[in-house]
């Protein structure tokens, strides 16, 4: 938040940061703002879900 003052270059995390302020913290928002940044990862997940098991469980087969 220091380096960079343009509110359009800053990442999200930092961005969440913002929702707090001297008068307390708008978890409401930030909740929201969480929520809707973190359902692209899982929709991703969700689709590749059975890649990612089948790729981890692919070496611990013996024989």
């Amino acid at each position: 938040m220091l380096i960079i003052k343009d509110q359009d270059k800053r990442t999200l995390p930092v961005w969440l940061s913002s929702f707090s302020d001297v008068f307390g913290t708008d978890w409401g928002a930030t909740m929201a703002a969480a929520s809707l940044f973190a359902l692209p990862a899982l929709l991703l997940f969700l689709f590749l879900q059975r890649r990612v098991g089948t790729g981890m469980t692919a070496g611990a087969v013996k024989g």
